[in-house]
């Protein structure tokens, strides 16, 4: 696999010297410089100021519950307590747009972000990465990292540190690897599947698997690589995606402003996805999706609050959003516009499903109601 990989690099270098217009304008298109500010982004697309409550669990892969979890949303902190519980009341946020951030030592650095809800409480339910360390390399040798399935790093031996200096010494690198279609994922992932595009539009987003690649020095300091010397991520194809495209638009995370930024464009080799990249965060292969804001109740003989949904683009049959109810039986977020979409709800003991209903297509933003006649007992 590893003599394919490397082929196939070469070739694309070759290749992309030819006269192939497809690829040619797929790659100019999404290295578009941004041509929105982050600042104008905002004022399009997240709305006016609001305040409203929020209270959350943080948990570790294991389902353990952490303490002392640092929760930050605008300038308002909380801590978690014993319970992995925190809330935090009158939180000045986006009317579209709520950044939750979540911080503990030996953990890469957690968020969530949700389109808040004005009544109620919003549930916030964040699984915290471990700092993990996968391998430990040299700057200024070319090496590979990857897990056991099929995630790879390959780096040409460039590192730098926070300040932009030349780094030289042992390099301790973090990897994780989420796949689509997957609850947790949804849950340790960051921010939502919402992004700005190479153009500045804002898009939704169909994920189609990502990668955190986290570098530390010798003595624990944040590196990344040198974007003189790029480095290349192998993603593999899930087997929940058998239709994954052969090419994908790549977009990494923006831990500041709690977003995904597109960013180059990976291509499908085999049952992996190869692209390179020239710095380091989260990086994620998906397909942008028009959407709406849709804000629904579910109701039976009573009000589900905390109960966990999903929604399923039918076209597909993946995964697009997840979340819970909160406090009133209310949620919020961004669904695929024009779609048929299919709603499933959980037990909030158990995975058994209590509900599923096809909705939509929405083509505008939506509120309304679904009602559980024969809730199990």
């Amino acid at each position: 696999m590893k003599k394919i990989i490397h082929l196939f690099i070469l070739c694309f270098l070759l290749f992309s010297c030819q006269e192939d217009e497809a690829v040619s304008n797929v790659s100019n298109e999404s290295n578009t410089e941004q041509t929105v500010s982050d600042s104008d982004f905002t004022l399009q697309n997240f709305g006016t100021n609001v305040i409203t409550n929020f209270s959350g669990i943080i948990r570790d892969v294991d389902g353990n519950k952490l303490s002392e979890v640092q929760i930050n949303i605008g300038n308002q902190t909380a801590m978690t307590d014993e319970n992995g519980v925190f809330f935090l009341n009158d939180a000045v946020v986006y009317e579209n747009f709520a950044y939750i951030t979540a911080n503990k030592n030996g953990y890469i650095k957690a968020s969530r972000a949700v389109v808040p809800m004005q009544n109620g409480v919003n549930e916030i339910t964040i699984t915290l990465l471990v700092q993990n360390t996968i391998a430990t390399i040299t700057a200024g040798e070319a090496s590979e990292v990857s897990l056991p399935n099929g995630a790879q790093v390959a780096f040409a031996g460039g590192f730098v540190n926070a300040s932009g200096g030349t780094y030289n010494g042992v390099v301790s690198v973090s990897l994780h690897y989420l796949e689509p279609n997957q609850q947790e994922t949804f849950t340790q992932m960051p921010g939502m599947l919402f992004g700005k595009r190479a153009d500045g539009t804002a898009t939704g987003m169909e994920t189609y698997g990502m990668l955190s690649v986290n570098l530390y020095g010798a003595n624990g300091e944040v590196l990344n690589i040198d974007s003189n010397t790029p480095a290349t991520l192998t993603l593999p194809v899930s087997a929940s995606t058998p239709n994954a495209p052969e090419s994908m638009p790549m977009w990494y995370f923006d831990e500041a402003k709690g977003y995904w930024k597109e960013e180059g464009v990976a291509v499908k080799v085999g049952n992996v996805y190869v692209v390179q990249v020239t710095h380091f965060t989260w990086w994620n292969c998906d397909f942008p999706l028009d959407t709406v804001n849709a804000c629904f109740n579910i109701t039976a003989t009573t009000v589900l609050s905390d109960f966990y949904f999903e929604i399923i683009r039918n076209e597909t049959n993946q995964t697009v959003y997840s979340g819970y109810t909160n406090d009133t039986g209310e949620a919020c977020g961004l669904f695929p516009k024009d779609e048929a979409l299919t709603l499933t709800v959980y037990g909030n003991c158990s995975d058994e499903v209590i509900y599923t209903q096809v909705v939509g297509p929405y083509g505008e933003d939506v509120t309304t109601i679904y009602t559980i006649s024969n809730l199990p007992t």
